[in-house]
């Protein structure tokens, strides 16, 4: 299985680093084809370490391949495709029978994803998560496919984007999922735009359908949204802009079931995000995100997956109170430190992730990152999950 794993990883560098000296060599002729086609991507070696105590580790990593086309088909028509391959090995595979399985995932309207080795050692995945057509002509757009709809405003809890809310503690996937949907949108000035977006779903309440407005007044640029979330009616508000030098954001969605019920009050969710960078490039960020969830989340497990995966725009944490804060800061040009911590209030939770990044040179990152999860319970000793990150990786 080594052997393989060796093999495996050395023909992922030679294709990149061929790619490189292809381009170097063919100079004008790559010049030509980029006017066609855009291509880019990277490869990551992830090795992960789990455990609860010093006294029981679990181990695995994976090797992480992306590629982005992105293609000039004519005057106004352009297209892409993104695709994700993760080679997976190590202790974690091989106790869980169902490992490739469980990643073998895909919520769109058609399954682009594949499990192409499915092994007790080793699980070899590939995934289109972008597969989509657009047509620009004069203030209008219009895309059609599997692509990323991004609603959001804020940073760290985005209760604005209904397609695909991101999950801040998932730090290897930037990209996120993409939505099978389609998404028209009219740009009446450089500061304003009308969109409106829908994604089918395959069942009864599973499509996500609303509209946007975005604005600028006063030096902000503010958003006002409303459509259909699922089995809820969704409406929300959004701003971005400054007070004097810092960043200040924020985001609040109101979700009310369509057909009434028990829960007819809906939920509210809603964030507050400053940001501040200083000269030095220490950077620092703070947010609060209140959720009023009807039924609170007690199982430790559950709650633990809330720091994984994909995430509902109406329930980005488990806690009624989240409070976040970041600070970073480069201690040297090429190595930059920082620190991440969540704190969640009802139930009550501490999520700590410190993270050490140094820049090999252009195109090579190393980084080593931890996550901690504590939940705390008055009657009992603390449930605690963590994790260890190194990842090597390399962009081309």
């Amino acid at each position: 299985m080594i052997h393989r794993l060796k093999t495996f990883t050395i023909i992922l560098f030679l294709s990149a680093f061929s790619l490189s000296l292809h381009a170097q060599e063919k100079k004008k002729e790559r010049k030509k084809f980029k006017d066609v086609v855009q291509f880019n991507g990277y490869i990551k070696m992830l090795g992960i370490g789990s455990f609860t105590n010093l006294d029981t580790m679990y181990g695995y990593g994976f090797i992480h391949n992306r590629l982005n086309f992105k293609f000039y088909i004519a005057n106004g028509f352009t297209a892409g495709l993104e695709v994700r391959n993760r080679f997976f090995y190590g202790q974690l595979v091989q106790l869980n029978p169902f490992f490739g399985k469980s990643i073998d995932v895909d919520n769109g309207l058609v399954k682009l994803s594949y499990l192409i080795l499915n092994k007790r050692a080793f699980v070899l995945h590939t995934q289109v998560d972008r597969l989509w057509f657009d047509w620009t002509y004069k203030k209008w757009q219009i895309r059609v496919g599997r692509q990323r709809i991004n609603w959001g405003k804020t940073l760290v809890w985005n209760p604005n984007d209904l397609f695909n809310a991101a999950n801040y503690a998932d730090f290897d996937y930037e990209e996120r999922p993409g939505s099978d949907a389609i998404k028209v949108a009219f740009f009446p000035t450089g500061m304003s735009s009308v969109e409106i977006a829908a994604k089918p779903g395959k069942k009864k309440n599973e499509t996500v359908a609303a509209a946007m407005v975005r604005f600028n007044k006063w030096n902000y640029d503010f958003q006002l949204m409303g459509g259909l979330y699922y089995s809820d009616i969704a409406l929300g508000v959004g701003w971005a802009g400054n007070i004097k030098n810092a960043g200040f954001r924020g985001e609040a969605t109101w979700f009310a079931p369509k057909d009434g019920g028990v829960n007819y009050a809906g939920i509210f969710s809603g964030t507050i995000e400053a940001d501040y960078a200083f000269p030095n490039t220490v950077y620092l960020q703070g947010a609060v995100l209140y959720n009023n969830h009807p039924n609170k989340v007690t199982n430790p497990l559950l709650i633990g997956q809330s720091f994984s995966g994909t995430l509902l725009a109406k329930d980005l944490m488990p806690s009624d109170w989240s409070f976040f804060a970041s600070l970073s800061g480069n201690a040297t040009p090429l190595f930059r430190p920082s620190i991440s911590v969540i704190y969640g209030h009802q139930p009550d939770l501490l999520f700590l992730m410190p993270n050490i990044s140094y820049s090999i040179s252009e195109n090579w990152d190393i980084s080593l990152i931890e996550q901690g999860i504590f939940l705390f319970n008055k009657h009992q000793k603390p449930v605690k999950f963590n994790s260890v990150f190194a990842r090597l990786k390399y962009s081309f």
